[in-house]
């Protein structure tokens, strides 16, 4: 309210699920407040459903794509400056142009130094963000660099870089010893990258940093460092590797293109035994052409790593379609239907249980549905207290 007379315009960046219907809700209230301020949506979900979200009233533009580039030069237009908009941004005279395509999106590689410190001095302050068990989480790079996972609805369209080294230790230093946190969770899609990772993890040891922290694995990551790799790493604090295992159906991991076999995750546990550390891991059920068959395969995956570590924890997810992703296209081709309306989206998130989700299993016979229901229902509620989702300290 302060503020919003003085705005030149207001930018959105927005994923998938509330983020839409938080955003619908700001944005109306904003042209209650001035109607002549500019809404432009970035970020992924309008990249992947231009139409659809340049058509509602409370949009003004889209910017298609990375939205870094864009800021300056838009903000130029929006005060004259500047005869045309960025390419990568449309208004609503530009409806007939916006296809929903990824052909706008442009192959970037950005800078492997970024402007941390610029960031935390915009921060009031950082207790604000401290949780209970004062953990911190950043990034180590950009994308991924595997990045052809079929379902996954971010990655798959940048190219991958890693921070500079300096740069990732530098930032730690900060968060450790000025900001007193003591525990790190590196948010990258897959943190354990080979040589590169092993010479960011002797960095912690050379700055003396005192912590615990946790990444993301590939089932078949691990196993490529030697063993003095792993104990580098146990030395330097790691206590949990997560992973996403996805499915106990090796079809369903060459389905969506996971580049991993199953039995990879085996061979993940009894690693994470050895070095004593937590392993976490994701299920994703319901994925296009998922049969009984492949759930119970699932079930006993589950079942095999429990025997092999007790430090095994997992969360269970439901496939949403998700616009971008290759499995999209391939739920629609088995006839599974989506929302029509950008409020209709803003209610969809990843879920755990297929009874409320728009994915109805719409490849299966109804009595196939039912037994694979019955089976899921069945034993996440006997194994409940197994479902984890959140940092653990020993």
């Amino acid at each position: 309210d302060e503020h919003i007379d003085d705005a030149l315009w207001v930018g959105m960046s927005i994923i998938i699920g509330k983020t839409i219907v938080n955003a619908l809700d700001v944005a109306q209230y904003i042209k209650s407040c001035n109607s002549g301020i500019p809404i432009v949506w970035g970020g992924w979900w309008p990249t992947v459903a231009q139409r659809l979200s340049l058509s509602h009233e409370c949009v003004d533009y889209i910017a298609v794509g990375p939205g870094e580039e864009i800021v300056i030069p838009l903000s130029h237009y929006f005060l004259g400056q500047n005869r045309d908009k960025p390419e990568t941004v449309f208004s609503k005279h530009d409806i007939d142009k916006v296809t929903d395509s990824l052909e706008l999106i442009k192959k970037v590689t950005p800078s492997n130094k970024t402007s941390w410190r610029d960031a935390y001095s915009m921060v009031p302050d950082v207790d604000l963000y401290r949780s209970k068990n004062n953990v911190i989480s950043l990034f180590a790079g950009m994308s991924c660099p595997y990045g052809r996972c079929r379902f996954c609805c971010i990655v798959q369209h940048y190219d991958y870089v890693m921070r500079d080294k300096e740069d990732i230790l530098d930032e730690l230093d900060f968060l450790i010893r000025e900001k007193k946190f003591g525990s790190v969770v590196f948010l990258d899609g897959l943190f354990f990258i080979g040589s590169k990772t092993i010479d960011l993890v002797s960095g912690f040891r050379e700055r003396g940093f005192n912590i615990e922290w946790k990444g993301k694995s590939r089932s078949d990551s691990l196993q490529r460092y030697t063993p003095a790799d792993m104990k580098l790493m146990r030395d330097t604090g790691l206590r949990v590797v997560t992973s996403g295992f996805e499915s106990g159906s090796n079809k369903i991991l060459k389905s969506i293109d996971k580049g991993v076999t199953a039995e990879n995750a085996y061979e993940m546990a009894y690693l994470c035994r050895e070095f004593d550390m937590e392993l976490q891991a994701t299920y994703l059920f319901g994925l296009p052409g998922e049969t009984v068959e492949d759930l119970l395969l699932s079930i006993e995956h589950i079942e095999k790593i429990n025997s092999i570590i007790d430090n095994f924890y997992y969360s269970r997810f439901f496939y949403v379609p998700t616009p971008g992703t290759h499995t999209y296209h391939d739920y629609i081709e088995t006839g599974g239907k989506v929302p029509s309306t950008l409020e209709g989206w803003g209610d969809l998130l990843w879920q755990n249980s297929p009874d409320d989700s728009i994915n109805q299993l719409p490849w299966l016979s109804h009595k196939e549905r039912e037994r694979y229901l019955k089976i899921f229902h069945n034993y996440f509620q006997a194994t409940k207290a197994r479902i984890r989702t959140e940092w653990r300290h020993k």
